[in-house]
């Protein structure tokens, strides 16, 4: 199933725009500051990411809808993103309370397998 439509916040559209340069993207709204927030506890993570420029929710909406119609006209024309395998999905539960953040990885050759759905949802 091909994604035609991308909406998020600008780093999400870019991003899918790298990938799939003909797909569809709204930036709904744009972060205030830059870099990771990887290794803040949740405090500061909250504090890092919590400035952001929005869109009007009338003009978000109205924004997704002109791009969802564009995208469905252009579905023949946005290719599908093929990832070949092996997988690795990596986890990381933020440090709380002085503990340690908690890290998993789960790896293969099955995409869906990694992501831990059923069989069924392939």
């Amino acid at each position: 199933m091909p994604t035609v439509l991308v909406t998020g916040d600008a780093a999400c559209a870019a991003e899918a725009k790298a990938l799939v340069p003909a797909v569809e993207t709204v930036a709904v709204k744009e972060g205030i500051r830059r870099g990771s927030a990887a290794g803040l506890s949740a405090a500061e993570n909250q504090r890092f990411n919590g400035a952001a420029i929005h869109l009007h929710p009338q003009l978000a909406r109205e924004s997704i809808r002109a791009a969802a119609e564009r995208a469905l006209r252009r579905r023949r024309e946005i290719p599908c993103l093929t990832m070949p395998g092996p997988y690795e999905l990596v986890s990381t539960q933020r440090a709380v309370d002085g503990r340690a953040p908690e890290v998993t990885r789960t790896a293969g050759d099955d995409v869906v397998a990694v992501l831990g759905w059923p069989a069924g949802r392939r």
